[in-house]
């Protein structure tokens, strides 16, 4: 056996990540064949069982083919996702996710559920802030923290939902989801500076027809293109319309004190 071969076997796996040009997928790099054809082959097996117990990985796993059509393109989307913009930063390698298919189909949810969420963090950050304030939560002290011993419970829409606005999630203030922003704007229109109040309506609207993307791309549905691309636009509007800058400006004058 080469003595090298040797020294991998005694080598730890930790001090074998160190080395920054060793790929683990490529036998050449581990160790250098020597011997009879036979001796070759005995070698190989042996140096695959040990890379895969190294890292657990394979190149590819391929998944049953009999999945649901939107499982598919969600595995194709994660896996382009997965490629393009994750591997190449990852100190773990993980296997591409494959079933046998024809054509490739992508599902967008991925995409709406990005810009949902951003848009959701600045409403949170904006709007729930300043009912917050309205109800006599310190500010900038304990903007987007909770006030210890204040009560900040509230009835919105006809069901008469009570949400808390000064409620802890672990180590944070919890966040109001879409729905219940919506009921702020539209019950507490008066209270809002002007340039709030001004665009509240057509915000209400808009965070409306948003959400049903925003819920489809949570749960069970895919999102096509078309779809994509009919979130995408109103969600510029959001921006073109200055309706994310007048946002910012109450979050600044709540977060800064002003």
């Amino acid at each position: 056996m080469d003595f090298r071969f040797k020294d991998l076997l005694h080598t730890s796996y930790k001090e074998r990540m160190q080395d920054g040009n060793v790929d683990l997928f490529r036998n050449e790099n581990l160790f250098e064949i020597t011997g009879n054809p036979l001796q070759q082959s005995q070698c190989v097996c042996m140096v695959f069982t040990i890379t895969n117990r190294w890292l657990d990985r394979e190149r590819v796993i391929e998944v049953d083919n009999r999945i649901d059509e939107r499982s598919k393109q969600i595995l194709n989307t994660f896996n382009e996702m997965l490629d393009k913009v994750f591997r190449s930063g990852m100190s773990t390698s993980v296997a591409t996710l494959c079933y046998s298919k024809a054509e490739e189909e992508k599902d967008y949810s991925a995409l709406v559920s990005y810009l949902s969420r951003i848009l959701e963090i600045e409403l949170n950050n904006s709007v729930v802030q300043w009912i917050r304030f309205v109800h006599k939560i310190e500010m900038p002290r304990y903007y987007n923290r909770v006030q210890p011993g204040k009560v900040c419970e509230l009835v919105l829409g006809n069901n008469r939902l009570t949400i808390n606005l000064n409620q802890s999630d672990g180590e944070t203030l919890k966040a109001q989801m879409l729905w219940a922003i919506q009921q702020l704007l539209r019950e507490y229109k008066s209270e809002f500076p002007k340039d709030i109040q001004n665009i509240s309506d057509d915000l209400i609207k808009l965070l409306a027809y948003l959400r049903k993307y925003r819920n489809k791309s949570s749960h069970t549905y895919t999102l096509n293109e078309e779809d994509f691309i009919d979130f995408y636009d109103r969600f510029c509007v959001f921006l073109r319309n200055g309706w994310l800058s007048k946002l910012m400006d109450v979050k600044c004058a709540l977060s800064e004190g002003r």
